[in-house]
């Protein structure tokens, strides 16, 4: 199956203690599940964006930047209607952390 784009995590809660993750990468087509692997489509709607550069371990800042936003956020409690990270550089190909390029998108409310 072709891939369309950068692979992403979606955090879907996030508490102090614990978070769920999904690992997705954008194909042209539906892939069929099979347990293991599934198949979803992210929500439709207006995201807050900002991008970041270098190593991961600044995302999690860039997230609070984000959050400190005016504006209502499809969250309730610990769990987010759709909380992204972009990863827009292989790690294969530029070793340097500093250089890496990835995006924080979270889903506003309706």
């Amino acid at each position: 199956m072709p891939v369309t784009g950068a692979p992403f995590l979606r955090c879907s809660r996030v508490s102090a203690e614990e978070f769920e993750v999904e690992v997705g990468i954008p194909t042209v087509a539906e892939v069929p599940g099979d347990g293991e692997v599934l198949t979803a489509t992210l929500p439709a709607g207006q995201y807050l964006i900002a991008l970041h550069e270098g190593g991961p371990e600044g995302l999690a800042a860039v997230t609070d930047e984000l959050l400190a936003h005016a504006v209502r956020f499809d969250r309730e409690g610990d769990k987010c209607g759709a909380r992204l990270e972009t990863y827009f550089t292989d790690p294969a190909v530029e070793p340097d952390p500093a250089k890496w390029a990835a995006e924080v998108a979270i889903r506003l409310a309706d």
